[in-house]
């Protein structure tokens, strides 16, 4: 049995960019990654990239939580709706978004891309850092930086495309473990293979 058999469920290209976008960004800057689990749909979530906290800063958090939607929109623009894209990438979101920060609330057009649970981890991990509105933002557009330099000076975009191909090659592989396991995850260790490979490029 393949895992994409024994997730009976479409696994999207957006999904797995934004997925591979947390894992490699992450990995990048020194988090332990845990692999990409499959969820159950019914749950309103599709897939989950693991990780571990032991060691980690709230700013590295922050910045691992706006990878998956800034990867999606450099690899895929089209993939969020109008008008998010360009806030994600420029970074003037949180801005834009101030008041709802202050509030505590989501803003629609973040709960309409589906970003519903990455703008609540990043919004709560930036008030670890700040009380007041001003500099929650401040710490929020500085990580939102921290993702840029970090994306264009270490090949993200070029990464994300070569384990997206190995995550798909391992969607369609007959493993014969897949049926018994509880939980499916597209492992870590295939992950590091490919940037290890990456790195030797």
């Amino acid at each position: 049995m393949t895992p994409r058999e024994k997730y009976g469920h479409e696994v999207t290209d957006d999904v797995i960019i934004h997925e591979l976008g947390h894992a490699i960004a992450g990995h990048e800057i020194g988090i332990v990654e845990g692999g990409i689990e499959l969820c159950d749909p019914a749950t309103g979530e599709v897939a989950r990239a693991h990780y571990s906290t032991n060691g980690t800063t709230a700013r590295k958090r922050i910045v691992r939580g706006l990878a998956g939607a800034y990867t999606q929109t450099r690899v895929n623009p089209k993939a969020l709706p109008e008008g998010l894209s360009e806030q994600i990438l420029r970074g003037s979101i949180f801005i834009n978004y101030a008041a709802e920060i202050d509030s505590g609330s989501v803003p629609q057009l973040v709960k309409e891309a589906g970003l519903y649970g990455d703008w609540e981890r990043i919004v709560s991990e930036a008030r670890e850092t700040a009380q007041e509105i001003d500099a929650i933002i401040s710490e929020l557009r500085s990580a939102h930086q921290d993702l840029a330099l970090i994306y264009d000076n270490r090949r993200i975009e070029q990464k994300v495309s070569h384990a997206k191909r190995d995550f798909q090659m391992w969607l369609d592989q007959h493993d014969e473990d897949v049926p018994f396991m509880e939980r499916l995850f597209y492992p870590i260790g295939r992950l590091s293979a490919v940037l290890e490979q990456e790195k030797d490029g």
